[in-house]
Protein backbone atom coordinates (compact mmCIF):
# COMPACT_ATOMS: atom_id res chain seq x y z
CA UNK A 1 0.00 0.00 0.00
CA UNK A 2 1.48 3.43 -0.33
CA UNK A 3 1.79 6.06 1.69
CA UNK A 4 -0.29 9.21 1.75
CA UNK A 5 0.23 12.24 3.70
CA UNK A 6 -3.79 11.28 5.09
CA UNK A 7 -2.41 8.53 7.12
CA UNK A 8 -1.73 10.76 9.83
CA UNK A 9 -4.10 13.92 9.42
CA UNK A 10 -3.94 14.18 13.48
CA UNK A 11 -6.56 14.46 15.79
CA UNK A 12 -8.73 17.03 13.39
CA UNK A 13 -9.58 14.20 11.63
CA UNK A 14 -10.64 10.10 12.73
CA UNK A 15 -12.25 8.66 16.05
CA UNK A 16 -10.79 10.63 19.39
CA UNK A 17 -11.79 9.82 22.87
CA UNK A 18 -12.70 12.32 25.49
CA UNK A 19 -10.62 13.25 28.66
CA UNK A 20 -12.94 11.13 31.06
CA UNK A 21 -13.06 8.22 28.97
CA UNK A 22 -11.57 4.95 30.70
CA UNK A 23 -8.25 3.79 29.35
CA UNK A 24 -9.89 1.08 26.95
CA UNK A 25 -11.93 3.92 25.13
CA UNK A 26 -8.32 5.60 24.71
CA UNK A 27 -6.69 2.17 23.59
CA UNK A 28 -9.52 2.24 20.98
CA UNK A 29 -9.58 5.41 19.76
CA UNK A 30 -6.06 5.41 19.16
CA UNK A 31 -6.29 2.12 16.97
CA UNK A 32 -9.41 3.52 15.44
CA UNK A 33 -7.13 6.21 14.06
CA UNK A 34 -4.49 4.12 12.87
CA UNK A 35 -7.37 2.22 10.90
CA UNK A 36 -8.87 5.48 9.67
CA UNK A 37 -5.19 6.50 8.05
CA UNK A 38 -5.28 3.35 6.37
CA UNK A 39 -8.81 3.73 5.21
CA UNK A 40 -7.77 7.20 3.71
CA UNK A 41 -4.67 6.38 2.26
CA UNK A 42 -6.46 3.33 0.46
CA UNK A 43 -9.43 5.47 -0.73
CA UNK A 44 -7.07 7.93 -2.55
CA UNK A 45 -5.72 5.22 -4.32
CA UNK A 46 -8.61 3.86 -5.78
CA UNK A 47 -9.39 7.53 -6.49
CA UNK A 48 -6.47 7.40 -8.50
CA UNK A 49 -6.70 4.49 -10.04
CA UNK A 50 -9.99 5.80 -11.57
CA UNK A 51 -8.60 9.16 -12.54
CA UNK A 52 -11.69 11.32 -13.73
CA UNK A 53 -13.83 9.04 -13.54
CA UNK A 54 -14.06 9.48 -9.79
CA UNK A 55 -16.18 7.01 -7.35
CA UNK A 56 -19.12 7.08 -5.10
CA UNK A 57 -19.11 6.58 -1.57
CA UNK A 58 -21.17 3.59 -1.92
CA UNK A 59 -19.00 2.01 -5.23
CA UNK A 60 -15.58 2.73 -2.54
CA UNK A 61 -17.37 0.68 0.16
CA UNK A 62 -18.37 -1.89 -2.54
CA UNK A 63 -14.83 -2.06 -3.87
CA UNK A 64 -13.08 -2.03 -0.85
CA UNK A 65 -15.51 -4.99 0.71
CA UNK A 66 -16.04 -2.10 3.32
CA UNK A 67 -19.28 -1.51 5.49
CA UNK A 68 -21.98 0.64 4.45
CA UNK A 69 -20.95 4.21 5.46
CA UNK A 70 -17.40 3.13 5.61
CA UNK A 71 -16.32 5.45 2.85
CA UNK A 72 -18.57 8.22 3.75
CA UNK A 73 -16.92 8.95 7.23
CA UNK A 74 -12.71 9.04 5.39
CA UNK A 75 -14.17 10.62 2.39
CA UNK A 76 -15.55 13.72 4.86
CA UNK A 77 -12.03 13.95 5.83
CA UNK A 78 -10.62 14.06 2.97
CA UNK A 79 -12.91 16.76 1.38
CA UNK A 80 -11.86 18.60 4.49
CA UNK A 81 -8.50 18.12 4.16
CA UNK A 82 -8.29 19.31 0.49
CA UNK A 83 -7.21 16.09 -0.90
CA UNK A 84 -10.55 14.87 -2.32
CA UNK A 85 -12.75 16.90 -4.24
CA UNK A 86 -17.24 16.54 -4.21
CA UNK A 87 -17.96 17.21 -8.33
CA UNK A 88 -21.66 17.45 -9.63
CA UNK A 89 -21.56 14.39 -10.91
CA UNK A 90 -23.82 12.41 -9.62
CA UNK A 91 -24.42 8.37 -10.09
CA UNK A 92 -27.52 6.02 -8.93
CA UNK A 93 -26.43 3.88 -6.00
CA UNK A 94 -27.05 -0.41 -5.36
CA UNK A 95 -30.26 1.86 -3.15
CA UNK A 96 -31.63 3.20 -5.84
CA UNK A 97 -30.59 6.54 -4.61
CA UNK A 98 -28.67 9.14 -6.59
CA UNK A 99 -24.83 10.27 -5.00
CA UNK A 100 -22.17 12.42 -5.60
CA UNK A 101 -19.14 11.12 -7.32
CA UNK A 102 -15.70 12.04 -5.57
CA UNK A 103 -12.24 12.77 -6.96
CA UNK A 104 -8.77 13.65 -6.13
CA UNK A 105 -7.82 17.05 -6.34
CA UNK A 106 -5.41 16.95 -8.78
CA UNK A 107 -7.88 15.57 -11.33
CA UNK A 108 -10.21 18.51 -10.37
CA UNK A 109 -8.93 19.97 -14.08
CA UNK A 110 -9.81 17.94 -15.91
CA UNK A 111 -12.95 17.23 -15.81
Amino acid sequence: MVNHPSSDLGPLFGPVARRTDPVTSKLAARDARATAGAQRSEILRQLEVVGVQGLTNDQLDYRLEWRTGTASRRIAELVRSGQVVRTARQRVTRTGSRAFVHIRQEHRGHI
